[in-house]
């Protein structure tokens, strides 16, 4: 046998290698589309996401502000009605504060 034969590659080997290159690197643009295209639908899905949780928690400020809103006014009436009572209960509840303010 011939020393040549075995380390020259023949034409056949040549287009093989050739060819498995060609199938190597179509695979490898495959996969970074693919990876394109997965990155993509990650990034839709996060951002449907973020709109969904910032609607939800926008929501739930407003609501939080309408009842802060409606008690004010409701304290406000109830002053207003029973003048006498409000002050009682406000001389009350600063006399409950400065006891435990002094036990602190």
């Amino acid at each position: 046998m011939n020393t040549d034969t075995l380390t020259t590659p023949s034409p056949e080997m040549k287009k093989h290698a050739q060819d498995l290159k060609d199938h190597a690197q179509e695979g490898v643009e495959n996969i970074k589309k693919d990876a394109k295209n997965l990155a993509g639908d990650v990034k839709d899905h996060a951002s449907r996401s973020y709109d969904v949780v910032r609607e939800e928690a926008t929501r739930r400020v407003g609501d939080a502000k309408e009842k802060a809103t409606d008690l004010v006014t409701a304290a406000r009436d109830y002053c207003k009605e029973n003048p006498l009572s409000a002050f009682g209960i406000g001389v009350f509840v600063g006399l409950v504060l400065a006891t435990w303010r002094r036990r602190s």
